[in-house]
């Protein structure tokens, strides 16, 4: 069981995710249907997605929410 979700690792996954699928972040959000901004919060100002959000990006960048939070589960999102 997470008690609780470390920001930095959450981040990093992120980030890997971004740039495992697109060159620049501003394509990746794009993706994920999300302003540049805010996704640039997410990477570097601490800030943490919405419910919604977690949600555009899983399918934005192909992953799993479970992956994006907590670093456990396949990473690659299984299309239902």
């Amino acid at each position: 069981m997470v008690e609780q979700i470390n920001h930095a690792d959450f981040e990093q996954r992120l980030r890997t995710a971004a740039r495992n699928k697109f060159r620049f972040y501003y394509m990746a959000a794009d993706a994920c249907g999300l302003p540049h901004g805010t996704f640039e919060g997410y990477l570097h100002r601490g800030e943490f997605p919405s419910a919604v959000s977690l949600v555009r990006i899983s399918e934005g960048l192909g992953v799993s929410i479970d992956w994006l939070l907590t670093g456990t589960a396949p990473s690659l999102r299984v299309p239902s």
